[in-house]
């Protein structure tokens, strides 16, 4: 195994590259916001700094940034690592925040966060990209076996072959059936040539291999320390999620599987609602009273509106909005909003284009019933519709709906029924790709809309 004997030392390494780059970060921000670095004879930087590094420990060990994998995208890897730096900033924001430390400089820790998000990127880039060159220059290689051989085999070594970054060597392919080139053997002598040509990994193609032979190479490559990997020919499936659950001892693949499913990935989102949520109310609430004010003095009614939407589960909530309608706005039944709808008060325009008119659904995700990014909540008159057309709809009620939404910035508000279902495919894409990265991106292009004054 000497063509990768080092391999063991990746993980490692990246931890050390990942805790320079953020003490780096940490110091350099120190020195430009106060011209010197010497922090340590601060005590309160002193001790800030010791948090620092201690709860990026944790996380690391607990998140796991450093395994990547050998077909991994570069995208996914900052994506990755984008989500443990903001998780970093929440975990130390609350540590400032519960202890009360208010002599802390926010620019000091607005700038770390900053270059530690410029260094690490281009830390990561720069490991990623080395350690795939690395490989496809013969270094770092696993040697892999087939046992099985048809298309599905084929398309694996296609594959291989046009990704030699990723350090796998196809040796060959062993089946009962065929002969020719590449094929190495019958299967009964896999074993024997694994051990011999020191072997790395075995493919098993499921559609030409009984199960007695699967394991009876599963107890064989126990014994030998050799992976095995399984492939099924779920391509028709390709953009569903997949999740392997056990029923007792009995395995089991669940192809309707979605990323929010996994308790690790709800907490986690749940997390950083609250966290958000509070962060944001805290900030703005001067403003929401002036908001509050102009409602009153510009039109008669109350300052919220409060309608019944639809959550997660199909359970009822009553969502709050800062009211932009006339207050008869559905004497005649429920009615969506129109571009130009005489209904919309003056500064109720102005609130829906920026979007502010949504903030008060902050409390809605203190309280639970949403989350910050999410599938917008609908009525359950409009929900009905909907299904008639597309049934498919019933998927988003998997998950809590958000304040703002993949289908929103994507499409916008919708008119009516037919461009609802046109919103519904982006929706449908976010629950099938939930993830921390995802949402701070959905954010961001929600705040482009806001300064623009885009919305509708």
């Amino acid at each position: 195994m000497a063509a990768h004997r080092y391999s063991r030392f990746l993980n490692s390494f990246q931890i050390l590259g990942d805790l320079a780059g953020l003490n780096l970060a940490f110091i350099l921000a120190y020195f430009l916001k106060f011209g010197n670095a010497e922090f340590l004879e601060n005590h309160l930087y002193a001790e800030m700094f010791y948090f620092f590094n201690i709860s990026w420990l944790v996380l690391t060990a607990l998140y796991k940034p450093f395994q990547i994998a050998r077909t991994e995208v570069l995208s996914k890897v900052l994506r990755r690592q984008l989500s443990l730096i903001v998780i970093h900033l929440l975990v130390l924001t609350a540590f400032l925040f519960i202890g009360r430390r208010v002599d802390y400089s926010r620019e000091h820790l607005i700038l770390t966060f900053a270059l530690l998000v410029l260094i690490d990127f281009g830390w990561k880039a720069a490991f990623y990209y080395t350690l795939q060159s690395y490989r496809s220059y013969g270094y770092n290689i696993r040697n892999v076996v087939v046992m099985g051989y048809g298309d599905l085999a084929e398309e694996l070594k296609r594959h291989f072959e046009e990704h030699p970054e990723y350090g796998y060597r196809l040796l060959g392919f062993f089946d009962n059936n065929r002969t020719g080139q590449g094929i190495l053997g019958k299967m009964d002598d896999l074993k024997e040539y694994a051990l011999k040509n020191e072997v790395d990994e075995i493919y098993c193609c499921l559609p030409y291999v009984r199960y007695t032979k699967v394991k009876e190479l599963l107890d064989f490559a126990d014994a030998n320390i050799i992976k095995v990997k399984l492939l099924a020919d779920f391509r028709g499936f390709s953009q569903k999620g997949f999740k392997l659950e056990r029923y007792d001892n009995i395995p089991v693949l669940n192809i309707t599987a979605i990323p929010l499913d996994e308790v690790k990935n709800r907490v986690l989102k749940r997390t950083f609602d609250v966290a958000f949520s509070l962060c944001v109310l805290t900030v703005i609430s001067p403003f929401l009273l002036m908001v509050a004010m102009i409602i009153k003095l510009t039109s008669k009614g109350p300052v919220f509106f409060v309608q019944e939407r639809i959550g997660k589960d199909g359970q009822p909530f009553n969502i709050y909005k800062f009211r932009s309608m006339r207050i008869d706005a559905e004497k005649f039944g429920p009615a969506l909003s129109s571009t130009n709808d005489p209904r919309i008060t003056c500064w109720g325009r102005f609130m829906r284009k920026t979007r502010i008119d949504e903030l008060p659904q902050f409390y809605n995700v203190l309280k639970g019933d949403m989350a910050v990014v999410g599938p917008r909540p609908e009525r359950q008159y409009w929900i009905n519709q909907i299904i008639e057309t597309s049934p498919h709809y019933k998927r988003l009620l998997r998950v809590k709906p958000g304040i703002t939404s993949l289908g929103q910035v994507k499409y916008g508000y919708a008119e009516n029924v037919s461009e609802m279902l046109k919103r519904l495919r982006y929706d449908l894409l976010y629950i099938d790709n939930a993830s921390l990265a995802l949402d701070l991106r959905v954010m961001a292009m929600t705040a482009m809309v806001m300064i623009q004054g885009k919305g509708k």
